[in-house]
């Protein structure tokens, strides 16, 4: 497995998260050049992915193209990838749920940079990489459901948890469980 010298030794060292870059552009360098600063960080960048042909092969910061989203799940198992994050400033929405829904078949985790104006406000972070969340996937406001009634509807009930299995399904099961409704 990836164990370091240190926790061979018995240290308490977390291992790094091994990281594909979805997007070599701006935001991707930029990505790139945060985590290099933050050298004791928990990230080592495995590679960026990206659709242009023009990029592929390329070295962008030290770090190469490895291929486009198509060869996403053959990279993501042969690094043995941790997560996914997503840095492309200008993803559309449509875009933004194509590539979680692509991380999400693989599976693997899909996580986001800050958007462009976040960047040119100086406010990138290694720290600002977040799980992309349901609203810019939705493309409207998102349903508040009643918690107190849903809780009284499946309390002592079995209940499945149905569609494609993916990262965010046992993310939900977790959810339901912590909170006691089943």
């Amino acid at each position: 497995g990836r164990r370091s010298a240190t926790e061979l030794a018995g240290g308490t060292v977390q291992p790094l998260k091994r990281v594909i870059l979805l997007g070599a552009g701006h935001v991707g360098r930029l990505a790139t050049e945060e985590i290099a600063r933050r050298q004791s960080g928990s990230l080592r960048i495995i590679g960026f992915v990206d659709d242009d042909p023009r990029k592929r092969g390329t070295v962008v910061n030290g770090v190469r193209v490895l291929g486009s989203t198509a060869d996403l799940p053959l990279l993501v198992r042969a690094f043995e990838v941790d997560q996914v994050v997503i840095t492309i400033g200008h993803a559309s929405r449509a875009d933004l749920r194509r590539l979680v829904e692509l991380c999400d078949r693989v599976p693997v985790m899909a996580r986001v940079m800050p958007g462009l104006y976040e960047l040119l406000q100086g406010k990138v972070s290694v720290n600002r990489i977040r799980e992309v969340n349901i609203t810019e996937l939705l493309g409207r406001p998102p349903v508040n459901l009643d918690k107190t009634a849903c809780r009284e509807f499946i309390a002592g009930k079995r209940v499945m948890v149905s569609g494609r299995p993916s990262c965010r399904s046992e993310e939900h099961t977790s959810e339901l469980q912590s909170r006691q409704y089943l």
